[in-house]
């Protein structure tokens, strides 16, 4: 039922402009047992995969190397800023584009290197080398709520990817802070 509900294209535009700038404005804090913190900070604080903050030790959810220092953790959009522009996100005002950029349901901190290495890449052209399974969920799960596209080719690549962890007895579960 979910991937019935995606709207699915032949290929995404090419020929698009696009402004990260337009997605960030204006900059969101979030507030955390009294403190007030960046999205960032507040996504690794909450997130299942912190294992402890004395001393720092994160797991990164896309390689599964274990994190010593939280600056080197990147906050990466599931379904990216740009490919949310060019799946629907083109249509949407100011105030929409700014209520996805900082819904902490869509993100999750990453290893930096691993969130650059993504770029703006859907689940066709790369995937996490872990939890594979759970990022190609999420992908469905985020593009279902905000009605944005897929290909059949990307459907079909989450599809598969869930389908063979189910088989395989594995638990699929969402990677943002849900």
């Amino acid at each position: 039922e979910l991937v019935t509900n995606i709207p699915v294209v032949e290929a995404l535009p090419t020929n698009t402009t696009y402004a990260r700038d337009s997605f960030e404005k204006p900059v969101k804090t979030y507030q955390l047992n009294g403190q007030t913190m960046n999205r960032n900070d507040y996504a690794w604080h909450t997130s299942r995969f912190l294992i402890s903050e004395d001393p720092f030790q994160y797991t990164c959810p896309y390689t599964g190397n274990v994190i010593a220092n939280e600056n080197n953790l990147d906050y990466d959009h599931i379904v990216p800023l740009k490919s949310v522009y060019l799946r629907g996100g083109a249509d949407w005002t100011a105030e929409q584009m700014n209520a996805y950029a900082y819904d902490q349901d869509v993100g999750i901190d990453v290893y930096y290197s691993a969130n650059r290495s993504k770029g703006d890449k859907g689940p066709a052209q790369r995937l996490p080398t872990v939890n594979v399974e759970d990022y190609c969920y999420s992908w469905l799960v985020i593009c279902e709520k905000y009605n944005l596209t897929m290909t059949q080719a990307e459907i079909d690549i989450c599809t598969a990817k869930i389908q063979e962890a189910l088989t395989n007895r594995q638990t699929v579960e969402f990677l943002g802070n849900q």
